[in-house]
């Protein structure tokens, strides 16, 4: 099992299939883009267990059992951070 973006995935995909595939081909998340497909360029990243790695060329069989971060928002039913919220100034 893998859990991206905190949710638990399962798949049956192969264990050597990127993880792009899954991501933007089984998923349909699009945060992560094909690029170069060599790791190089970086539209592939995402985060895993907290660090960056390329995705495009990361198999399934290296982040099972692992966290997987991508860029794309989360689900409506996250509760939204205080970060993301707009706080309008008061006039002095």
């Amino acid at each position: 099992m893998i859990r991206i973006n905190a949710q638990p995935v399962h798949t049956s995909l192969p264990d050597k299939t990127p993880l792009l595939t899954l991501l933007r081909d089984e998923l349909g998340l699009s945060g992560a883009k094909l690029g170069c497909g060599e790791g190089e360029c970086g539209a592939c990243m995402v985060l895993v267990e907290g660090r960056p790695q390329t995705s495009c060329n990361l198999p399934l069989w290296a982040v099972q059992d692992h966290d997987i971060t991508t860029l794309d928002p989360p689900p409506p039913h996250f509760p939204a951070s205080r970060c993301s919220r707009r706080t309008r100034r008061q006039p002095a």
